[in-house]
């Protein structure tokens, strides 16, 4: 099944047409008919179970808001929120204080005025007409779809209003009303603030579906929200209409589910104390749940969505977050979907399965590095150049960059027999932790030693990991510690002396500079610099395995800890003395432990 990317845009000038069958809406359409009804349109004609319906497309939203006279207020919006430079109108806005005052008091002046406009002839009656093809007065669904909603980016998930059980046309008129109002409440005003996205631009088409009256329904995720792994599907149930688990209004039942196999992981009963149920005329009402400890789905509901989920999230490409509902006669129909945009994001797709080892977290980095950190790190890496520059060869491992932070690809090592002997014990040294994670991985049978690999030359070697030009170093330092720190010393001196940029310097030479320091001089630097502290690590590889069982964990590196140059050490000692320093000052010493940290 291909991706719904590969939908195309109907025939027909859609963009003025005020209605549109869900059936005749691609995945082009976003301008026309939003996020919501796009994603219903494509799943309708994949042959996903969507309730039939019409979208009351953004042209309608543009000439009412015309009408309503929100030219300025949008200006206003866009200038409130730093898109444009401010309008004179906007002035008229008393008491301005924050951008954020100033966008929810633009937010209720919007809504009050798009509530208050007229709907044209025109537009009322092409409502009716398409509203009165679905049958007489027949219950529908009357769902916001604006054209920055359910985007892979950002889901605006709630941001916009749902009226469920509306009953003739009147009703309907009312609550189209509402969900144009809708698009200007504070929290989706602040929402499209906080995810750059211009408030002038977003418009709003309206879906307007069948509606299910739902036996049980819920919210479904292709992917779990919680823990990230995305092989497991998460049904959430409860009976009657999916508002109360989606509002919260009710504890669901919880089903967590093998996405492949089908196969039940986790099953967790609500007490479902309230359920949702349309009432009488129209509209909805809150009635007491079943409260029997009963589950919500059988095993074959459950496998059945699943297998809803597994279609529609090949469809999409990406993992969804669908809502569902299962009508009186056991047919399951899906509501709504749109990507789960929580998810922590992976590489680019491989055809193998390959395993990452967080390089950033490695070197105590807990939060997301910087573009401009990511950017050095990869010039960095750009002086392991091919052959015919730079450094010879590639770099034996991978690097690469996903969700702001830097990772290493360890495959290689994990499927080869010498990679297994030296990166546990590399491991216990930097991060204890990871120990266990690699044996796991050893013992997965994706990860197979590859055998029978071609064993490279000493010159291949030699092009493909520079740092074996540290050996002989590395020797020298082991028995000539002195004389190698001296070395060392000079080095970083001479580096010293690189890093000053001749003034006066303009913004562009300063970029230059740094980009020179990193791909040329700094890797060359480091491999004059680590000799010494790699020959620390041999000894202490050495002190280790002659110690043997007569040292208890932790007691060599206490002893070491006391050896001069120890940096940590000395670092450590330096905070002693301030704290002393500190503690002999009654001042200094009341300020520190009453005062607030970010003021001191």
């Amino acid at each position: 099944m291909g991706t719904a990317r590969d939908s195309v845009r109907p025939p027909g000038p859609a963009a003025d047409r005020l209605t549109v069958p869900l059936a005749e809406i691609g995945a082009g359409m976003l301008r026309e008919a939003g996020g919501k009804a796009v994603n219903l349109g494509v799943m309708l004609a994949s042959g996903l179970p969507v309730p039939d319906g019409f979208c009351l497309t953004t042209a309608a939203y543009r000439q009412v808001a015309a009408g309503a006279g929100l030219e300025w207020l949008l200006a206003a919006a866009g200038s409130a929120a730093g898109e444009t430079v401010r309008p004179r109108a906007a002035a008229e806005i008393d008491g301005e204080q924050t951008s954020d005052t100033r966008l929810a008091k633009l937010a209720r002046q919007a809504r009050s005025q798009l509530t208050a406009a007229p709907v044209p002839e025109h537009i009322e009656r092409e409502l009716r007409r398409a509203y009165a093809g679905l049958g007489a007065d027949v219950p529908v669904a009357v769902r916001s779809s604006a054209t920055a909603e359910d985007l892979p980016e950002a889901s605006f998930a709630g941001q916009q209003d749902t009226f469920l059980n509306v009953v003739g046309a009147e009703a309907l008129l009312e609550a189209v009303r509402k969900c144009w109002a809708s698009l200007w409440t504070e929290r989706a005003v602040a929402y499209r603030s906080a995810n750059g996205i211009g408030q002038q631009k977003v418009r709003l088409a309206v879906v307007i579906q069948r509606m299910v009256d739902a036996t049980v329904s819920g919210v479904m995720f292709t992917a779990n929200p919680l823990t990230g792994t995305r092989g497991q599907t998460v049904i959430d149930a409860s009976p009657g209409l999916g508002e109360a688990t989606v509002s919260g209004a009710v504890n669901p039942d919880h089903f967590v589910l093998d996405s492949a196999t089908g196969e039940v992981l986790e099953r967790t009963l609500g007490d479902k104390q309230v359920q949702v149920r349309p009432a009488s005329g129209g509209g909805t009402e809150r009635l007491a749940g079943p409260g029997d400890g009963e589950p919500s789905l059988t095993h074959q509901q459950l496998h059945a969505l699943a297998g809803l989920g597994r279609e529609a999230q090949e469809l999409f490409g990406e993992p969804q977050d669908l809502e569902w509902a299962i009508g009186p006669d056991g047919v399951t129909w899906l509501v709504q979907s749109r990507p789960i945009t929580t998810l922590y994001p992976r590489p680019e797709a491989d055809e193998s399965t390959r395993a990452y080892l967080c390089a950033s977290l490695l070197q105590g980095l807990t939060r997301p590095l910087t573009p401009m950190g990511l950017s050095a790190f990869e010039a960095l890496a750009a002086a392991y150049k091919p052959a015919g520059g730079g450094y010879g060869a590639p770099v034996p491992f991978r690097y690469l960059s996903v969700g702001l932070r830097l990772f290493v690809d360890v495959t290689p090592l994990l499927r080869s027999a010498g990679g297994r002997r030296i990166l546990p014990r590399l491991m216990k040294l930097a991060d204890d932790r990871s120990v266990g994670v690699l044996k796991h991985l050893m013992a997965d049978p994706r990860f197979s030693v590859i055998k029978g690999r071609r064993v490279r030359s000493p010159a291949q070697l030699r092009r493909s990991m520079p740092q074996l030009v540290l050996l002989p170093s590395m020797l020298h330092a082991l028995f000539r510690p002195t004389a190698a720190l001296q070395r060392a010393r000079r080095a970083e001196r001479e580096f010293d002396r690189k890093l000053q940029l001749p003034e006066p310097a303009t913004a562009v030479q300063r970029l230059d500079f740094v980009e020179q320091m990193l791909t040329q001089e700094v890797t060359d630097n480091l491999l004059k610099l680590l000799p010494p502290p790699a020959a620390g690590y041999l000894w202490l590889g050495l002190a280790r395995w002659l110690l043997g069982p007569l040292a208890q964990p932790g007691e060599l590196q206490a002893v070491l800890r006391g050896l001069p140059h120890n940096v940590t050490t000395e670092m450590d000692l330096k905070l002693w003395d301030t704290a002393a320093a500190i503690g002999r000052d009654p001042a200094a010493a009341q300020a520190v432990r009453t005062g607030d940290p970010q003021e001191l």
